[in-house]
């Protein structure tokens, strides 16, 4: 499970039923406060640069190395806030909401990148929670 605050209460949940139901699964976490899954452009709904920093570090190194390690089944990501934010790109462009299809655009190729890393590192399913 990998996400935000809201993500890891999610994985809490799991991983609570997990203990319960060893021989079904097994659940890890690589969660921050505010993780997301766009990592470029700049959130103009808040001040959310450190969120960026550390989602970036999360997707960059934590999430690889715990996959390389844990080799799992299924990466579930989950985001609930920072990836909706009013977020901007160029200046000329402006701030862009979530209901703009550019910002769309942008979103499925974040999620896309994110996505195809996870398959090169050998993971056989990824499941998004939108």
């Amino acid at each position: 499970m990998v996400g935000d605050s809201t993500a890891f209460y999610v994985g809490q949940g799991l991983a609570k039923w997990a203990v319960a139901h060893p021989q079904h699964v097994a659940v890890g976490m690589r969660w921050c406060q505010g993780c997301g899954f766009m990592l470029d452009g700049t959130i103009t709904s808040f001040d959310a640069s450190s969120f960026v920093a550390r989602s970036a570090a999360v997707m960059g190194t934590d999430v690889p190395e715990a996959v390389r390690r844990l080799r799992p089944d299924v990466v579930v990501l989950m985001s609930t806030v920072d990836d909706v934010a009013n977020r901007q790109w160029t200046v000329a462009e402006g701030s862009l909401t979530p209901h703009d299809l550019r910002f769309q655009e942008r979103m499925r190729m974040a999620y896309r990148r994110i996505t195809a890393s996870l398959v090169a590192l050998n993971v056989p399913h990824v499941v998004w929670v939108i």
